[in-house]
C-alpha cells in the first residue's frame, strides 16, 4: 500500500501541481510527485483501475459487539443487529 498526498499550495512548484506526491513504501525508492492519471515510478506503469480515498482517519478503539458504534455494548446494538439481518 503506498501513501499519498497533495502537495502544499504554498511550497508547490509548478511542476508539482496537479500531481500527488506518492511514498510507495519501498524505502524511499522512487518516492516523489506523480500525475494522478499515470502512476509509474521505475519500471512499473499503474494507469489502470486507480482509486484515492482521501479524509481517512483512524477510527476510535472498536469494542466487541458495539454494533452501533455509539461506545457501549447494551439491547441497542442487538436491536440494530436485528435490522440489519432483516433488512438484508
Amino acid at each position: 500500500m503506498c501513501q499519498m498526498s497533495l502537495p502544499s499550495s504554498t511550497s508547490s512548484s509548478a511542476s508539482q501541481r496537479h500531481r500527488v506526491h506518492v511514498n510507495w513504501g519501498w524505502y524511499g525508492i522512487e518516492n516523489g510527485f506523480f500525475d494522478i492519471a499515470l502512476l509509474n515510478p521505475v519500471q512499473y506503469t499503474y494507469d489502470d483501475w486507480q482509486a484515492m480515498y482521501v479524509g481517512l482517519y483512524p477510527n476510535q478503539e472498536l469494542i466487541a459487539g458495539d454494533v452501533n458504534g455509539d461506545g457501549e455494548v447494551d439491547v441497542r446494538d442487538i436491536t440494530e443487529l436485528i435490522d440489519i439481518i432483516m433488512n438484508s
